[in-house]
């Protein structure tokens, strides 16, 4: 069971968090209630769940790809990376967008004041 200070602290969190509105990459807040003295929200739905989780998923030998294809020395086009899971793996690429769909919300939730 949460504390009194804990309870006041997830109200004081709600209040921000129906203040912030909606934002294409931050997670909305649709509502809250009540249910034997327990406070439950009700959030967007994401897919993956939270970011952690889904980059621990995608990268599960401990490294990231520094891109999604190759340049092959012995032909004139170009070869696929050697790993077999590279559809599932993380790119280089793909890091730099999630940082800049995190410093967008940021700026968002900045801007909020």
């Amino acid at each position: 069971d949460a504390t009194p200070d804990e309870i006041e602290n997830l109200l004081k969190e709600l209040c921000v968090m129906k203040m912030v509105g909606k934002h294409a990459n931050i997670i909305s807040l649709l509502g809250c209630c009540t249910k034997g003295g327990q406070v439950m929200l009700i959030v967007e739905y994401a897919r993956y769940g939270n970011l952690r989780d889904y980059l621990r998923r995608k990268r599960p030998s401990g490294h990231i790809l520094s891109g999604s294809f190759e340049q092959d020395d012995n032909d004139d086009g170009y070869k696929q990376d050697d790993n077999d899971n590279l559809i599932n793996s993380l790119t280089t690429m793909d890091l730099i967008f999630f940082c800049l769909q995190i410093a967008t919300g940021m700026e968002y939730l900045h801007s909020q004041k």
